[in-house]
């Protein structure tokens, strides 16, 4: 006896009966012969309806005198058995190197304290990456969706400024390319208390991270004024490509005591920049 194991598509057997299905796969037109097969081997047929692939399995084949026609159409199934076999486990096979390759390490979810802007984000995946990351165990990526982008995607974060006040902070990060057709960069913005009034600002534009590359250091250095009421941040793509970004620090470079103003304590935004290695 033989025993059969194969995947067919589903639609191959949309709205088909049982019957139906044993003559697809006997390759008979007549429903004869699956009934007569049926009681001399006890075959039985199971289909998983519910998956995308309809499971058939435990097909029993008589035993036959060779030159039978029951052999012979043995014969025949045992060689397409071994066929889709063979088929089955390749894909399987790709489909698993894909998978740990591609998608095992990848994740939807913003991190925690960031959001996506831009002019277009929704041309752009964002997600957390445990595969490649600078330090610690994950990094943020921004990967381009459409073949051709004008436009620009950013993952960012702000905080309250009252930590900084009259300061000179160095904001520093790394960032990773590829196929970045225009150009990427970290960037950092000092907001006033006033609704939008910028103090200072700097995206890298003119030293630009283009096409593909390692791991980059990235640094920013801006004043901010006792006026100030925010720190806007992150890191943006501008065209089609992949950035990677991780191991975001700030620091302060002059000896003055930050000043802390009641206005700006009192701002619904954190006091302070949080998950700035996306481990959370």
């Amino acid at each position: 006896m033989i025993r059969l194991l194969t995947i067919i598509p589903m639609r191959s057997l949309a709205g088909a009966r049982n019957d139906m299905a044993i003559r697809w796969l006997w390759g008979s037109r007549s429903g004869d012969s699956c009934k007569q097969l049926s009681n001399k081997s006890a075959m039985h047929l199971r289909i998983a309806t519910s998956a995308p692939l309809v499971l058939l399995k435990d097909f029993v084949i008589p035993s036959a005198s060779e030159g039978s026609p029951t052999y012979s159409r043995s014969i025949k199934i045992n060689k397409f058995k071994n066929k889709i076999m063979k088929t089955f486990k390749s894909i399987l096979i790709l489909s698993l190197m894909t998978f740990l390759i591609f998608g095992f390490g990848l994740s939807g979810e913003m991190p925690k304290g960031w959001f996506k802007s831009g002019s277009i984000p929704d041309s752009y995946k964002f997600g957390t990456d445990s595969i490649v990351f600078k330090n610690g165990k994950k990094s943020v990526s921004i990967e381009s969706l459409d073949k051709n982008i004008e436009g620009f995607a950013t993952i960012m974060q702000i905080c309250n400024a009252k930590n900084y006040l009259g300061t000179r902070i160095k904001m520093t990060g790394y960032i990773k390319s590829e196929n970045v057709s225009d150009w990427a960069g970290m960037w950092l913005r000092i907001d006033s208390k006033t609704p939008n009034e910028s103090l200072g600002f700097d995206n890298m534009q003119d030293r630009p991270i283009t096409g593909n590359s390692d791991w980059t250091k990235c640094e920013i250095v801006l004043d901010v004024p006792e006026e100030s009421g925010t720190l806007n941040f992150g890191a943006l793509i501008s065209g089609t490509g992949k950035i990677w970004f991780d191991n975001i620090s700030f620091e302060i470079l002059d000896n003055n005591i930050p000043k802390i103003s009641k206005d700006s304590s009192e701002m619904p935004v954190p006091e302070k920049p949080e998950n700035l290695d996306f481990e959370e």
